[in-house]
């Protein structure tokens, strides 16, 4: 009989921790889903504001920038449109395209006649100091102001590289094109 009688004292005494466990997770959950109203929207306007500066680096005659409705393909991720007092200036296409050592993922710039406005590298993973020369400013910054840009030399010792990056903006190039002619 003693048997029963610390089994039930043991359960009572589960059931109270368990109870004050649950109201203790219940008032916390209610706490942080308050902290997240009043935190998010601060959030997200900071990161549109990151966002945009960023954007602004690409298109540096644009205000403003809106995220574009665009078929995403292979290459293409995202796109957003620049604007200057409400006027559609140009794009901005995040687009990838395979390296030698993996994706090369670029932020393009395009202005509606077609021609590159600047070019960030978002992530690679070519083989260092061969590869990688793709990524540095002088050499892609042979793409701005072309819009045929099958001029630009390829790197020797860096081909695959090279040709990555090419497709790269010409996906850009192309995305830009088929979205002012939509």
């Amino acid at each position: 009989m003693s048997r029963s009688v610390a089994s039930e004292g043991g359960t009572s005494e589960i059931l109270r921790m368990t109870l004050s466990l649950g109201t203790i997770a219940f008032f916390v959950s209610v706490m942080l889903a308050i902290v997240n109203a009043f935190t998010a929207p601060v959030i997200e306007r900071n990161e549109m504001r990151i966002l945009n500066d960023f954007l602004s680096s690409l298109f540096v005659d644009a205000d403003t920038f809106e995220q574009l409705t665009i078929q995403k393909t292979d290459e293409v991720e995202e796109g957003y449109g620049a604007l200057r007092e409400g006027q559609l200036l140009g794009t901005v296409f995040i687009v990838s395209s395979r390296g030698y050592g993996g994706p090369i993922r670029l932020a393009v710039g395009v202005d509606r006649a077609g021609y590159a406005t600047g070019i960030s590298v978002l992530s690679e993973s070519e083989t260092p100091g061969i590869g990688t020369r793709v990524t540095h400013e002088d050499y892609y910054a042979q793409y701005y102001g072309l819009s045929d840009i099958s001029s630009v030399d390829l790197l020797t010792g860096a081909t695959t590289s090279s040709v990555a990056l090419r497709r790269a903006v010409m996906a850009a190039q192309s995305a830009a094109i088929r979205f002012f002619n939509s």
